[in-house]
Order: structure tokens, then C-alpha cells, then sequence
């Protein structure tokens, strides 16, 4: 167990966040010009492919979103192994770059391919779990009857699905945060194993999700406003603009998560005894 003085501070740690990111305008320009650029192509792709969209299936629904996510993990790649070695080498956690380049960026995409897949694991069940609790309540409440004053019934039923959404996504980012030490870990080189990063975030696993959230709640936001402006603007001549926007905003957020998963790394390696911080020692050559 970390000491109580080993704490992650969140508001300090998402402060520290935004602070890197302001820091290195040039190394993002560096570093994400080309997923900038993939991120772009991939949006257009994927706008053009559901023009042609017959009858807008629900499957195709899923498809879409499953090939962009898939998409934007490839190109995240990309992107953020660059950028957790250079938040790293500024806690001196990394070396130069050395050979094997391909071999690092592999291991760490099939370590966010399971880390995605484990998420949307434990999002599920505990979504079901929640929406079961939240439904025999209601109904234990009202006795399932009509609500006053003649409202739609259904409305009681999308609110409790919208709040176990919400309940979902928690015990989901905890796991999976837990979890992800091995990401900045993979990206320089260093032992990565997933047990040995849910024994170093032990105690501090929600403050991780805390980190996390308030971090990426910002761009979130404005990523939202950018995904609504882009229908409103579909078929004018402001749709490319607003896909730009987007894609810009996307790998700030890569940018923001990267940053805020490295800097929990190097601060969990300097606050625990080196022995314990199995995670921080490197891999033998």
C-alpha cells in the first residue's frame, strides 16, 4: 500500500497537465503533424462512406463507430508513443530513442486494443448491473404506474439509462486506469505488466479516474460542440472547416491523455521505494 504522503494531488496533477501541453507548443506541432493529418483523412473517409449509407442501419451504426475507434487507435498510436517518451524524458524516466521502433509501437496498440476491449467489458456489465438496480427502484417507488400530470412514460426509462451510463463509466475507467501504467511503461522501453501496474496504482486508482476525467472534460466538451456544429453544417461549404476543428481537437485530447497517464507514472515511480515501484525499472537489455 502507497503511503498517505504518496497520494496523487488531482488538481494539481490536472493543472500539471495543461501546464506540459502549454509548454511544448512546437514538440505537439512535431509530433502530431502526421496523426493530425491521418486523423483528418480518416473523418473525411468515414463522412463520405456514411453518405452512402443505405437506410441507416443500427449495424452500420455500430460498424462506423467500431472502424473509428479502431482507426483513431491505429493513428493514436502514432501519436502518443512520441509524446509519453517526451513527457518521460522530462522526468528522466526515458532513454533516447533506440531500435525496435515497430516492436514498441505493436506491443502498445494491442495493449490499447485490450485495454478497449476490457473497458467496453466492464462498462457493460456494469451498466446492466446499475440499470437493473435503477429500474427495481423505480418500480418499487411508483409501482410502475403512469407519472402525473400525463407525461410520457418513457422519459422515466431514458433518465435512468442516461444516469446507468453515467454509473457505468466509472468502475470502467477505474479498471482500465488501473491498468494503463503499462502504456507510458511500453512506451519507453520499461517493464510492462498489467498486474505490476494495478499493484503501483493501488490507492490511488480513483484519483487516477479523477485526473483523467477533469483533464479530458475540457476538450471533451469542446469536441461536442465541434461533433454538433459538423451536422448542423453538413452539405455547406463549413463542413471541411468543422472536421478540421475536429480532428485538431483529437489529438489534443490524445495529447491531454498521454500527458496525464505519463505524469501519474512518474509520480507513483518517485513517491514509492524503488523496489516496491516494480514498473520503474527498466527492461534488461
Amino acid at each position: 500500500m502507497l503511503a498517505a504522503e504518496s497520494k496523487l494531488p488531482i488538481f494539481r496533477t490536472v493543472a500539471r497537465v495543461y501546464g506540459f501541453i502549454a509548454a511544448h507548443p512546437a514538440d505537439l506541432a512535431r509530433i502530431g503533424w502526421l496523426p493530425l493529418l491521418l486523423l483528418l483523412g480518416a473523418g473525411i473517409g468515414l463522412d463520405i462512406a456514411s453518405d452512402g449509407d443505405a437506410g441507416g442501419a443500427s449495424t452500420q451504426f455500430i460498424g462506423k463507430v467500431a472502424l473509428a475507434s479502431l482507426l483513431q487507435g491505429a493513428i493514436g498510436v502514432i501519436m502518443l508513443v512520441a509524446w509519453h517518451r517526451l513527457v518521460m524524458r522530462d522526468h528522466a524516466l526515458a532513454a533516447p530513442a533506440t531500435a525496435g521502433t515497430a516492436r514498441r509501437e505493436i506491443g502498445y496498440f494491442l495493449r490499447v486494443l485490450g485495454l478497449s476491449v476490457l473497458f467496453l467489458i466492464v462498462f457493460l456489465a456494469a451498466f446492466m448491473v446499475a440499470e437493473t438496480v435503477l429500474i427495481g427502484i423505480h418500480w418499487a417507488v411508483t409501482g410502475g404506474g403512469q407519472p402525473a400530470g400525463g407525461a410520457d412514460p418513457s422519459s422515466a426509462y431514458v433518465l435512468l439509462g442516461f444516469m446507468a451510463v453515467l454509473i457505468g463509466l466509472f468502475p470502467a475507467f477505474y479498471v482500465t486506469l488501473r491498468l494503463s501504467l503499462v502504456l507510458p511503461a511500453t512506451a519507453v522501453d520499461r517493464d510492462s505488466h498489467f498486474d505490476r501496474s494495478w499493484r503501483a496504482s493501488r490507492g490511488n486508482g480513483w484519483r487516477m479516474v479523477m485526473v483523467t476525467v477533469l483533464a479530458m472534460l475540457p476538450v471533451e466538451a469542446i469536441n461536442a460542440g465541434i461533433a454538433f456544429a459538423g451536422k448542423s453544417l453538413r452539405d455547406t461549404p463549413w463542413h471541411l472547416p468543422v472536421l478540421a476543428a475536429g480532428s485538431v481537437t483529437m489529438l489534443v485530447l490524445m495529447a491531454v491523455l498521454g500527458t496525464a497517464l505519463s505524469i501519474c507514472y512518474a509520480a507513483l515511480a518517485a513517491a514509492a521505494p524503488p523496489q516496491s515501484f516494480t514498473l520503474a525499472t527498466p527492461v534488461p537489455e
